[in-house]
């Protein structure tokens, strides 16, 4: 189990400095599984869906803000 938590920890690492994952997504999946599973008192199958559609969601605003922002830049 201990090599399979650092492989994950460091495809993290790895996809946050290559490709546009940022820490705040990653948290995301981190912190937000355990908190709405100890709150809403779901299974781990839902907790980790909620989770990723928050992640997405995330993501899209964040794309949209960074486009937004080089937009307004350039014109």
């Amino acid at each position: 189990m201990d090599a399979m938590n650092t492989a994950f920890a460091k495809a993290v690492d790895y996809l946050s400095s290559i490709i546009f994952i940022p820490a705040l997504i990653c948290a995301v999946f981190v912190e937000l599984g355990p908190f709405v599973q100890s709150q809403f008192g779901l299974g781990l199958l839902p907790t980790y869906l909620i989770a990723l559609c928050v992640g997405a969601v995330l993501v899209l605003v964040i794309l949209f803000l960074i486009s937004e922002i080089g937009i307004r830049l350039l014109v």
